[in-house]
């Protein structure tokens, strides 16, 4: 079974300059959004000390930064 991570991961390495998303006059690549996700990531990491698992409450309107932090 495919989790949304793997199917995410696959389409990032075959297709990395296609675009992923389209917010107004914003356009990412899936390579773009992957970075974007990664950094976020990582942020939450070094500031909130979460780990893999940990749930985390987000509370945005539909944007880029939602889709990001999703």
């Amino acid at each position: 079974m495919n989790t949304l991570v793997a199917l995410w991961n696959e389409v990032e390495c075959k297709q990395p300059d296609k675009i992923a998303i389209i917010d107004a006059d914003r356009r990412l690549s899936y390579r773009q959004l992957g970075e974007r996700i990664c950094r976020l990531t990582a942020g939450f990491t070094l500031r909130w000390k979460t780990r893999p698992g940990d749930v985390i409450a987000l509370l945005a309107p539909n944007c880029l930064e939602f889709v990001i932090s999703y």
